[in-house]
């Protein structure tokens, strides 16, 4: 029908959403435990706290959510191209402002987040690294365990034939 703007969620749907909605929780779960950390201290060190929630608890907790993934059995490394993605877009907007006159702080903030984005994207090569290596032992392992189950049949063929051979 025309004009019709219903959306349908069929599975293939429902899954992406659903990945989606995920993501977005995994990447807005330490900003907000950021935040909330922050907002325990005084309001004197407010600025202080949210400067080093940034600084360091936010990627911190970004690095230990990766592990934790990773050790639960997660092989996909969409979560921390994410991260990168999500850096770099901060990065080209910090320069950015600072480039049309936001002041040093911009620039500042630019140069930490192409860091951190630089750091993930270790972290990102790393990981696929690492599931380049699982998969090549698993191939390796598959092809050895192969050759034994060869190996075996043509020593049980030869064995059989010995005995039909000597006396049969």
């Amino acid at each position: 029908m025309r004009g019709d703007t219903t959306v349908t969620l069929v599975p293939v749907t429902w899954y992406y959403a659903g990945r989606a909605l995920l993501y977005l929780i995994l990447l807005m779960a330490p900003v907000a435990v950021t935040g909330w950390i922050a907002d325990l201290f005084p309001a004197s060190v407010h600025p202080v706290s949210e400067f080093f929630g940034g600084v360091l608890v936010m990627p911190l907790l970004y690095w230990g959510l990766y592990e934790t993934l990773r050790r639960m059995g997660a092989r996909s490394q969409s979560f921390i191209y994410l991260l990168v993605l999500m850096f770099l877009v901060m990065t080209v907007t910090q320069i950015h402002s600072g480039a049309t006159g936001g002041g040093w702080q911009h620039w500042i903030s630019g140069l930490m987040m192409l860091a951190y984005a630089s750091g993930f994207a270790w972290i990102a090569w790393r990981g696929y690294k690492a599931n380049q290596n699982d998969a090549h032992a698993v191939y390796h392992a598959e092809t050895e365990e192969q050759i034994n189950i060869h190996t075996q049949a043509i020593l049980r063929a030869k064995e059989i034939e010995q005995r039909q051979g000597s006396g049969g």
